[in-house]
């Protein structure tokens, strides 16, 4: 960094330094009531144990095409990326406020939906402790309402998962019924072939058949049985999915374990877990203002020091005139009385360049 940027910097800093100071010090003061406004906190813990119901039937596994392996995610990272995207829909996030103290507000203008709504989001944390573990944390500025949009949350995700694996069954179910129709037609066009042969090569009344036929039907019998296989697993996995959809809300609750219950908040969070929150609002300040003091920079472009002279003009200096300011000279004494002062003026040095 230059001599003369920092030179310019601190004239400009400090040219109008209660203008520049301004945002960091109204900044400072609105963490004043942020630190003050007591603050509920209700969480809960959530142990996930989940397998993909398609991709359990069919062994299909997500591969990243970019670098052909396998793409490796935890499931605490899938359940939280769930959590913050179903929390930015509205539907959701209604579905949430719906069952709260703040249902009301639901009704209301379009302007005050959107802040209610934004208010939940807003208040919605979701940590990842473990690769099986989520947390949930919302704050609110009462108790019993941080509970309630605590545990509201846990029900809509609840409802959103037990629709969503209904759905999931359906077309699970719609899948293999898709495929086990082909799979019945090759396997009587199979068995056709096989009951052709036999009738236009039957056994030989003496001796053995010949190795070619033998070939052949070993063959066609092999055939028979690759497809009755197929068509028994597609079968069967359809009846999976079947009974999958039936016990749906008993496979949610096993797959996500509510560890720790949501609890109404006995006290506010304490003030000194907030000081580093608070701290972003001093340090906004101080950007605004460094930005500020930048573009002021950027447009000023007065010669205000000998190296403006030499980089801008590259021009020698031979003198510089320094800030005028008035002294009072004393008066002499005439007959007794004293005169009034003099003002006069430092004497001011010509600036001559070449």
């Amino acid at each position: 960094m230059s001599r003369r940027f920092i030179l310019r910097f601190i004239e400009t800093l400090l040219r109008h330094r209660w203008l520049h100071f301004l945002p960091v010090v109204g900044l400072t003061l609105l963490a004043i009531p942020f630190l003050l406004t007591p603050v509920y906190i209700s969480h809960a813990t959530i142990y996930l144990q989940r397998d993909n119901l398609l991709e359990t039937l069919t062994a299909i596994r997500l591969r990243d095409t970019a670098f052909g392996g396998v793409t490796v995610v935890s499931m605490a990272q899938i359940t939280a990326s769930e959590f913050q995207a179903l929390a930015s829909t509205d539907a959701f996030a209604s579905a949430v406020i719906a069952e709260t103290d703040l249902r009301d507000q639901l009704n209301g203008s379009p302007r005050e939906v959107e802040q209610v709504l934004n208010l939940y989001r807003d208040s919605l944390t979701v940590a990842i402790p473990a690769d099986n573990l989520i947390r949930l944390e919302i704050e609110a500025e009462r108790p019993e309402l941080a509970y309630q949009l605590t545990m509201a949350t846990l029900n809509a995700y609840r409802a959103w998962n037990i629709n969503r694996s209904i759905v999931e069954g359906q077309i699970a179910q719609t899948f293999f019924a898709e495929l086990i129709e082909p799979y019945q037609r090759d396997l009587a066009v199979a068995r056709d072939a096989q009951r052709r042969y036999l009738q236009l090569y039957p056994d030989p009344a003496v001796g053995n058949r010949p190795v070619e036929e033998v070939l052949e039907l070993t063959r066609l019998q092999n055939e028979v049985t690759l497809l009755e296989t197929r068509l028994q697993d597609i079968q069967d996995k359809a009846e999976q999915a079947r009974l999958a959809e039936l016990q749906t809300d008993r496979d949610i609750d096993q797959t996500y374990r509510i560890i720790d219950l949501p609890v109404v908040p006995p006290a506010p969070e304490p003030i000194v877990a907030r000081l580093l929150l608070a701290s972003i609002f001093p340090l906004a300040g101080l950007l605004v203002m460094i930005m500020f003091v930048f573009a002021r920079m950027a447009f000023d472009r007065t010669l205000l020091f000998r190296i403006d002279v030499y980089e801008e003009l590259a021009l020698p200096v031979l003198t510089e005139v320094p800030t005028a300011r008035q002294q009072l000279v004393p008066a002499p004494h005439i007959g007794g009385r004293t005169a009034p002062s003099t003002p006069i003026d430092d004497p001011i040095t010509t600036t001559a360049t070449s």
